[in-house]
């Protein structure tokens, strides 16, 4: 499973060489994961649909034999056999997809992970016991990022490891929603827009898919 990790994260560090843009990296990875797993959407949804369109017939089959639980299993896998349906044809392409995109999730999650940059500020805490050193301000205690599965001779690895802010287009990517909203509605209008698009997306997909239903 690690080597998916690895292979994932190398293809996002390639796009980010290419853009310099850590969210058009993240859209570029997520479109070749989508032209991947196109092939069992398709065949998945193919398959649905022809279980709808045969549902009446199902219907009459299940309301014929509804008191001889055997002879109604034998008939619907009569029925099956002679339109070829595979019962699971729907959900086994779904669930082969499934471990995709957990490890993209799991990649785009490990680049904000964080490590404290305490040992940043030793040259503070040496200062103050007369170890050397001009004295400073106090450190902060921010927390750079130390992203997983990121190859560390990457450009993106070592631009992600010395900040505290994963930007793109104005926006900070590592920040999430909630914590937006706590600087106030201004600062959080962004991300509650992208929201907003994302639920209007899938409610249009979901009527065209009604639609051809």
């Amino acid at each position: 499973m690690e080597a998916f990790f690895k292979a994932f994260a190398s293809v996002l560090a390639f796009f980010y060489d290419i853009t310099g843009n850590y969210a058009v990296a993240i859209i570029l990875l997520t479109l070749v994961v989508m032209i991947i797993v196109t092939p069992l959407t398709l065949k998945g949804t193919r398959s649905m649909m022809v279980m709808q369109q045969l549902q009446p017939e199902m219907k009459k089959i299940q309301t014929r034999y509804k008191d001889d639980r055997q002879k109604l299993n034998e008939e619907l896998l009569k029925f099956y056999k002679e339109n070829s349906i595979n019962p699971l044809g729907g959900c086994l392409p779904l669930l082969v997809q499934m471990p995709v995109f957990l490890v993209l999730y799991q990649v785009l999650r490990g680049l904000t992970r964080r490590v404290s940059s305490l040992g940043a500020d030793v040259g503070w805490v040496s200062s103050q016991f007369g170890l050397g050193g001009s004295p400073s301000k106090a450190p902060s205690f921010e927390r750079v990022f130390d992203p997983a599965w990121i190859n560390p001779s990457t450009k993106m690895h070592q631009d992600l490891s010395t900040s505290y802010q994963m930007e793109a287009f104005g926006l900070d990517l590592s920040e999430s929603a909630s914590q937006a909203m706590k600087q106030g509605i201004g600062h959080a209008m962004p991300f509650l827009v992208l929201i907003v698009i994302v639920a209007i997306t899938g409610f249009i997909q979901q009527r065209q898919i009604q639609g051809r239903n």
